[in-house]
C-alpha cells in the first residue's frame, strides 16, 4: 500500500507514482517526507506482498493443507534445507518430533515416522537451533543441547551434545581446594577415572556430567641426558614418553671436513613406536656449539596415545650429547564427574591429562553449564 503524501494531515492530499518498494516499512513519523530518498522506496504497510529488489511487488505466494500435527496439539515447525535435496520440516511437538518432505509426511509403515524428543509445550516458545550439513543443534535453556543427526529421511536420532573443553565459570577465588587422587591406579591419563576431593561442601546429586577445570604449572625437569659416539647410522638413544611441551639441547665433540650433511634425528612416533617421523635435526656441523630444538607433542592431539621420542643418527658422526628435558608449562586438566559420592567427593573421567595428582590447589573452575547452573 503506498503512502498518501501532504503537508499536513488536515491539508488535501495528492498521490505520487510509486514503481520501488524496496526501502521497506517506515514509522508514521516518516511519511511526510518525501525529500528522503529512503522515504520514496519505503511503505507505509506492506502485508502479503513480497517486493521485488528491481522494483515493483508481488502476490506472496499461498499455502495449502498438508496434515494435522500429532493429536491436534501445538507444535513449531523448524526447517532444514539442503544443497541438492529438498527441504525437510520437522515438526517439533510435546515429547516427539516427526517429519515431512516435500509437503509430504515422512511414513513408517502406515503411520508418521517420529522419534521422541524431552520438550515439553512450554518448551516450545525457547528453542532456538542451527543447522550444519546432516546435523541440528538445539537449546532450549532447560535441556542439555541436543543434536538432531539424520542418516536416512526415515532414520533420525536425538543425542546429547557432549562438551569437550569448557565452558567454565570464574576461577576459584576463594580457599576452597581441589585434590586429584587415584581411583584403582590410575594416574591421571586421558580417559583414566580418578577420584576428586573437596575442602568443603561443593557438590550436589545433579553434578554428574558437569565439567571440572584443574590449572596448575608443570615445572621443568629432565627427561634423559647423556652421550654417545655414533658408529654408523642407527637408533643411538631412547624412546621415551613425552607428553607436553619439551626441549632438546645437543652438541657434537667436533666436526670434520665432508661431514656437514651427518645428522642426528630427533624422531618420533604415536602410534606405539611401530613407526616414526622425523620431527627436527642437530647437523654435524656445530663443534662445541649448543643448539636447542624446542617442540610439542600432545597424547590428546593423536587419540590419547602418548607420543615417543628418540634420537637416530644418519651416520658415523663425532660423539654426540644432549639433553631432553620439559619445558615449565601452565596446563589446564579437564575432568567430567561421573559419580557423586558426597557433597565433598566425586569421581571423574579424565578430558584432558592431570599429572599432578594428591596436591591441593586453588585454581579451578566449574562447568558453566549443568542441570544445576542451567544450560544455553
Amino acid at each position: 500500500m503506498a503512502r498518501n503524501m501532504g503537508s499536513s494531515p488536515s491539508s488535501s492530499t495528492f498521490k505520487t507514482h510509486q514503481v520501488a518498494m524496496v526501502g521497506g516499512e517506515v514509522a508514521p513519523a516518516l511519511w511526510y517526507r518525501s525529500d528522503l530518498e529512503k522515504v520514496r522506496v519505503s511503505l507505509a504497510k506492506c502485508r502479503n506482498f513480497i517486493p521485488f529488489a528491481h522494483g515493483g511487488t508481488s502476490f506472496r505466494p499461498g499455502t495449502w493443507y498438508v496434515g494435522s500435527t500429532k493429536n491436534n496439539g501445538k507444535a513449531i515447525l523448524i526447517p532444514m534445507s539442503f544443497t541438492s535435496e529438498p527441504s525437510i520440516h520437522i515438526e517439533v511437538g510435546n515429547q516427539y518430533m516427526r517429519f515431512f518432505v516435500d509437503g509430504r509426511p515422512i511414513m513408517s509403515g502406515s503411520v508418521p515416522y517420529e522419534i521422541s524428543a524431552p520438550y515439553e509445550l512450554t518448551d516450545l516458545p525457547n528453542i532456538r537451533y542451527v543447522q550444519s550439513a546432516d546435523v541440528l543443534y538445539i537449546v532450549d535453556g532447560h535441556h542439555r543441547p541436543k543434536q538432531l543427526k539424520r542418516y536416512a529421511n526415515d532414520n533420525w536420532s536425538l543425542e546429547d551434545l557432549n562438551f569437550k573443553n569448557g565452558p567454565f565459570m570464574k576461577e576459584n577465588d576463594t580457599d576452597d581446594t581441589l585434590t586429584i587422587s587415584s581411583y584403582n591406579g590410575s594416574t591421571g591419563k586421558i580417559g583414566d577415572t580418578v577420584t576428586v576431593t573437596a575442602s568443603s561442601n561443593m557438590f550436589v546429586p545433579e553434578d554428574v556430567g558437569r565439567l571440572i577445570n584443574i590449572r596448575y604449572v608443570m615445572e621443568a625437569k629432565t627427561i634423559s641426558r647423556g652421550r654417545v659416539e655414533p658408529t654408523g647410522a642407527g637408533v643411538i638413544a631412547g624412546p621415551w614418553d613425552v607428553d607436553g611441551k619439551f626441549e632438546v639441547t645437543g652438541t657434537f665433540a667436533g666436526v670434520d671436513s665432508g661431514q656437514e650433511h651427518l645428522a642426528v634425528e630427533i624422531q618420533y612416533s604415536i602410534d606405539g613406536g611401530s613407526t616414526w617421523q622425523v620431527f627436527d635435526s642437530f647437523l654435524n656441523m656445530h663443534s662445541t656449539n649448543r643448539v636447542k630444538i624446542a617442540g610439542e607433542l600432545n597424547s590428546e592431539d593423536y587419540n590419547d596415545v602418548i607420543p615417543k621420542i628418540r634420537f637416530y643418527s644418519t651416520g658415523d658422526a663425532w660423539t654426540f650429547s644432549w639433553i631432553l628435558k620439559y619445558s615449565r608449562q601452565e596446563i589446564n586438566g579437564i575432568l567430567e564427574i561421573t559419580q557423586y559420592i558426597s557433597p565433598t567427593q566425586v569421581r571423574c573421567k579424565v578430558k584432558r591429562k592431570c599429572f599432578y595428582l594428591n596436591t591441593p590447589t586453588k585454581k579451578w573452575s566449574l562447568g558453566a553449564w549443568g542441570d544445576v547452573p542451567g544450560w544455553p
